[in-house]
């Protein structure tokens, strides 16, 4: 295969994003529909630790998944090292309240949102947009 790409919608986004903090030299990227991104706690930590781009997990008292989870995204957000990844999610969705921190961390270009919910009514023209717009 040329490139490798992750594809995970709530828990299975969680899932994507631990086997990318895991192997991150094998895939191209990873598109998150409505991922599930830890503890409230967790995110209300990144918030107070002035969001990805100043966290350091030195410290946290976050449990070790969220502290992968998070870490892989501050480090592939980050110019340096920058790795395409796509979040798509329904405005009324009850885990959106989460993606704060993520969302100051990425493009515009790279977020995807419809009006909807936690289901698949709204993940299906969400995956639809984005796999146009890739051209997958």
């Amino acid at each position: 295969y040329k490139k490798i790409w992750l594809l995970g919608i709530s828990a299975g986004g969680f899932g994507s994003i631990l086997y990318a903090s895991q192997y991150p030299d094998e895939i191209d990227g990873v598109i998150l529909l409505a991922p599930f991104l830890g503890e409230r706690e967790a995110i209300d930590e990144l918030v107070a630790g002035g969001g990805l781009a100043t966290w350091s997990a030195d410290g946290s008292e976050l449990k070790d998944y969220e502290i992968a989870i998070w870490s892989w995204f501050s480090k592939v957000t980050s110019e340096a090292n920058r790795k395409p990844l796509i979040l798509g999610y329904g405005e009324e969705d009850r885990l959106s309240g989460a993606y704060g921190v993520l969302l100051d961390a990425l493009d515009s270009s790279s977020v995807y949102t419809r009006e909807g919910g936690h289901k698949w009514t709204t993940w299906k023209p969400l995956w639809d947009s984005i796999s146009a717009d890739l051209a997958l």
